[in-house]
């Protein structure tokens, strides 16, 4: 045996020196499988204190980066017809309701960990009808999407998030939204993240123009 050993010891220093390598690499692979992981944005839209049309939209940054939120896209469906429109600014408030002007608009970063409140399910759906020409929302909404678009400090591309609602009405008229999902869908990549960006880039077009300076980013 001993005999074997040596006669076969580059062998044997050459299998040592590969499975060395294989752990060390995958040592390395599961770090940076974390590493990444800890860095990518992870965004939660969710409803709060309340379950009726009062209740507080709530976006969540849940990565420990900051983010900055471009815009907010509401789509509504109401029987076979679908109106959309971006909800980031809160215009329902005027200058005089304010103590600051920011304090009109969503615009903005958002801390690790931090959450905006980007105004009540109500709110919303005022801000689409007066964007869309949706008439009498509240009575009319059968499902609410709110998706979130925002841009990473480290990515040159935009990321995004969204969650639907379906509106459950009582023979009383009361009404309730209940979520499609436990949690929100991330858009980073492929079809549905570029179908977001296509949609701001046409609003940037459009405000472009009206002859309106636009405020949000142009990322391509």
């Amino acid at each position: 045996m001993l005999d074997w050993i040596a006669g076969n010891a580059k062998v044997l220093e050459l299998g040592v020196a590969l499975v060395t390598l294989f752990v060390w690499v995958g040592y390395l692979h599961i770090f940076l499988m974390s590493f990444l992981r800890q860095r990518t944005p992870v965004v939660l839209i969710t409803t709060g204190a309340s379950h009726d049309e009062q209740a507080r939209c709530l976006i969540t940054n849940m990565s420990s980066e900051p983010i900055y939120l471009l815009d907010v896209i509401a789509d509504v469906r109401a029987g076979d017809e679908r109106y959309s429109a971006l909800v980031t600014e809160r215009d329902e408030l005027s200058f005089g309701d304010v103590t600051r002007p920011v304090e009109r608009t969503n615009l903005g970063p958002l801390q690790g960990g931090a959450f905006l409140d980007i105004g009540s399910i109500a709110e919303v759906l005022h801000r689409v009808e007066r964007r869309s020409g949706l008439k009498d929302a509240l009575a009319r909404a059968e499902e609410l999407t709110l998706t979130a678009a925002f841009a990473s400090g480290r990515a040159s591309r935009i990321v995004a998030a969204c969650r639907a609602y379906r509106v459950n009405r009582t023979a009383d008229g009361s009404l309730s939204f209940v979520a499609d999902r436990l949690m929100a869908r991330q858009l980073r990549h492929g079809l549905g993240r570029w179908r977001v960006m296509q949609r701001l880039k046409a609003q940037l077009s459009e405000d472009l123009g009206r002859g309106v300076r636009p405020a949000r980013l142009d990322i391509s």
